[in-house]
């Protein structure tokens, strides 16, 4: 993985409320787990589930990431060990289920 940026952008909500609260900023990138894929994401979207996480309304599991843009499309550029079923530039558009960490 070493052609890969140590960082990544997301989404972050400061404290619930309404768009003022969130920001885009710039984390570091984990390392994926054997189960993962490192996507380069080309598009992604806040969808109602979002905006009550961003309200406050919907906390994200007790140890589950609290990224925002559950919906993306973009480039799988890595793939954990146990993801040999997929080609290293497969296009992928996927609901994420929170295992973002």
């Amino acid at each position: 993985m070493k052609n890969l940026q140590k960082t990544m952008r997301a989404i972050l909500v400061d404290q619930p409320g309404g768009l003022e609260q969130m920001r885009i900023s710039k984390i570091p990138r984990q390392e994926p787990k054997p189960h993962e894929l490192v996507v380069q994401v080309k598009a992604t979207s806040l969808n109602r589930a979002d905006i009550l996480q961003r309200e406050g309304h919907y906390p994200p599991p007790a140890g589950e990431s609290e990224i925002m843009g559950l919906d993306v499309a973009g480039v799988v550029v890595f793939k954990g060990r146990w993801m040999d079923n997929l080609s290293g530039q497969d296009v992928f558009i996927e609901r994420l289920l929170r295992s973002l960490k």
